[in-house]
């Protein structure tokens, strides 16, 4: 722990106060403003691979369900298919009890 005297200050610590205080007020580089249409056109680029996304995580845990015997699947739902996937896949590899 430092000790101060009155009207006495450690150099090394107002300096190293000046430093940080320097670090932070750097300017940052202005972003270029977009145009409406252009983020209209990013909007509908992102809406479109979400889309893309969502169809492809469907159509492969339909997949999934196909490929597994239906007492495994309870319910429909992702967390359902993808739980019963992963007991299924355990009990394919964990050893039979002799």
């Amino acid at each position: 722990m430092m000790q101060f005297e009155e009207g006495n200050t450690s150099n090394s610590a107002v300096k190293n106060l000046e430093a940080k205080g320097k670090s932070k007020n750097k300017r940052k580089r202005a972003k270029a403003s977009k145009t409406s249409e252009e983020v209209e056109r990013q909007r509908m680029t992102h809406i479109a691979v979400e889309r893309n996304w969502r169809k492809q995580m469907d159509e492969h845990l339909q997949m999934l369900r196909a490929l597994m015997p239906a007492y495994y699947v309870h319910r429909g739902d992702q967390a359902s298919i993808v739980g019963a996937a992963i007991e299924f896949v355990r009990a394919a590899t964990t050893p039979p009890m002799p």
